[in-house]
């Protein structure tokens, strides 16, 4: 184990700190975790490790985020960048003090050396002082990846496509209130596009059918706290078809649509089965149900996503709520699809079922 070379455990330590879109914040600690043991393994381990860990930090909490702000300037001097980054603001409570420092360690590391940042990120000057630093630079920024923006923000539309030739995924809010009409026409112009993640309520089908149509080879589509508001779905659907001015029909799929929250997830999966010819895999993870909601009800919301599943997609993940509330819905569920509880994964909030088809 010692006479590894450097170069093969580089490789093997960076997959252990390879954090996945869908990573939950336990997955995340659990990747430090992982390499922390590594660490205790020898000396030549821990060097690696160290290495990782400052390259690709997975900063999780405040602490977190104080020490390495603290590791980063002790070491400024070795030449090392911090080249991907994943801080999940959405689970860190901020005051005052803690969001300085978080613009602090942000101005620190955000560099054309960074190759992917992922987050989320709420405070327009935050993006304002993102896309300064990409302006101002005499080296080309070349990120995959930027935190996404989940309140209207015109310096996080202003940033994508200041990095439209090496942004492999962008955020599209699609609210009436909202203009993204910029981003949705320039949307073409993004060279290395392959993932859109969408999110609001939209009451037509124009932007949606205009920004999918500009990527008739996207690989992955997201829709998360997202909903159709229209009375009748059907009609509206055969009015604006979402296929008419699509290039490439005959060649446009999917390799993963995922529906997160979403309101009516089923029509979300309608559109998206009219759009795409073929969607090879599709994660589902269905909203928490109002506990005003009667059993009947619920149990008919979950089969119907479902059913649409079964009839259209080879692969699947199906999550829902575990719930006190409603302790038959994994029972009923299984049944209505003919599987056994080998069929079912569970943590604990959520229950997962997953598909997977032989041809």
């Amino acid at each position: 184990m010692h006479n590894i070379p450097k170069e093969i455990l580089m490789k093997i330590f960076s997959n252990i700190n390879h954090v996945d879109d869908d990573f939950s914040i336990e997955m995340m600690e659990e990747c430090n975790k992982s390499l922390n043991e590594c660490r205790a393994v020898c000396r030549k381990w821990k060097l690696v490790a160290d290495t990782i860990l400052f390259e690709r930090p997975i900063l999780t909490s405040i602490k977190q985020l104080e020490k390495f702000k603290e590791d980063f300037k002790a070491r400024q001097d070795e030449g090392l960048f911090v080249k991907q980054l994943q801080v999940p603001i959405y689970q860190i409570v901020f005051d005052k003090k803690s969001l300085k420092l978080l613009k602090e360690l942000i101005d620190m590391v955000f560099t054309p050396m960074l190759r992917s940042f992922k987050g989320i990120l709420e405070g327009h000057d935050i993006y304002e002082m993102l896309l300064e630093k990409v302006k101002n630079s005499k080296l080309s920024f070349k990120l995959k990846d930027i935190p996404y923006c989940f309140s209207p923000c015109s310096a996080y539309t202003e940033l994508a496509l200041e990095l439209k030739d090496t942004l492999e995924q962008v955020f599209v809010l699609l609210e009436e209130n909202v203009d993204n009409s910029h981003l949705i026409e320039q949307s073409g112009n993004f060279k290395r596009l392959q993932k859109i993640l969408l999110s609001g309520v939209v009451s037509g089908l124009s932007d949606l059918n205009t920004l999918l149509n500009k990527h008739s080879t996207l690989k992955s589509l997201t829709f998360t706290d997202f909903s159709f508001d229209f009375d009748d779905f059907e009609t509206t659907l055969k009015r604006q078809n979402p296929m008419n001015g699509l290039c490439n029909k005959e060649t446009s799929s999917l390799d993963l649509l995922t529906i997160s929250y979403c309101r009516k997830a089923n029509l979300c999966l309608q559109y998206a089965l009219e759009k795409f010819k073929t969607i090879h895999k599709a994660n589902v993870t269905m909203m928490d149900p109002e506990y005003s909601l009667d059993y009947d009800t619920l149990l008919k919301e979950n089969i119907s996503v479902l059913d649409i599943l079964e009839k259209s997609i080879p692969e699947y993940n199906f999550n829902f709520e575990n719930s006190l509330e409603y302790p038959n819905i994994e029972k009923d569920l299984l049944a209505h699809l003919g599987l056994d509880k080998n069929s079912v994964k569970r943590d604990e909030q959520y229950t997962t079922i997953t598909v997977k088809k032989t041809s």
